[in-house]
């Protein structure tokens, strides 16, 4: 469950064990790789600092080409350390090119969300995971990190319930970016004051307490019959 950005092996730990003994610096990524595997975050910082890491094996295989090398053929060295480098450096190369389209991905799938949230209206999160057909960790990570970050303004998710509830002034844009966009009082009163008032009728209220919906007549109070609060027509 993703509590926040950091991983769960410090960054630290893990060069730290790579400037010691890198054997089990690798072993280390393998593990904490396993640890987020349903927190795409952190795995694409997990795959950016694999290849880092290949890549710095990389150059100290050409270290140790050169290292006590006097008197020997330089061209065979040279091409030695060419062929040497080239296997990790290809590696490096594919990982952090693996962790750059999870980022772009990762930023899709978060536009994906917010027009699930602010345009479509998808009030539940098992209705997201059923549409975007992701595994349902995954994507409620993914949720999690943008409350936390403050990318759904508007918007708050209980994850407990897993369901999704909206401002009522919340208005989205075209790039699903939410703004509050509130009615003037001079405009309510110009309306108001020119067209005859219909007569009232039954009219959907939402509970404050859990937000579950209900439909009142005019002047019915109604209890709510999940969390006991109470619902009042026209509140």
């Amino acid at each position: 469950m993703y509590k926040s950005d950091k991983p769960v092996i410090p960054n630290w730990i893990i060069w730290g064990t790579f400037v010691v003994f890198f054997p089990v610096a690798f072993l280390l990524m393998v593990i904490r790789m396993l640890c987020h595997w349903n927190l795409r975050y952190q795995r694409i910082q997990d795959w950016k600092s694999l290849g880092f890491m290949f890549l710095l094996v990389g150059l100290g295989l050409i270290v140790l080409c050169y290292w006590g090398s006097e008197g020997q053929d330089m061209a065979f060295i040279f091409i030695l350390s060419i062929i040497l480098f080239l296997s990790p450096f290809l590696i490096a190369v594919h990982f952090l090119k693996k962790s750059k389209r999870l980022r772009i991905q990762m930023e899709e799938d978060y536009r994906i969300y917010k027009n699930m949230i602010f345009q479509q209206r998808i009030g539940r999160v098992s209705h997201m995971i059923e549409l975007i057909q992701e595994k349902p960790k995954l994507v409620t990570n993914d949720l999690m990190r943008m409350q936390q970050k403050a990318m759904l303004p508007g918007c708050w998710i209980d994850f407990a319930t897993g369901q999704i509830r909206l401002d009522r002034e919340v208005r989205v844009d075209e790039q699903t970016q939410a703004a509050p966009v509130l009615e003037t009082a001079q405009s309510e009163v110009v309306r108001s004051a020119r067209a005859p008032k219909p007569p009232q009728q039954p009219r959907q209220a939402e509970c404050k307490g859990c937000g579950s919906q209900v439909v009142l007549k005019p002047g019915e109070t109604r209890t709510c019959e999940y969390c006991g609060s109470e619902m009042a027509y026209g509140a």
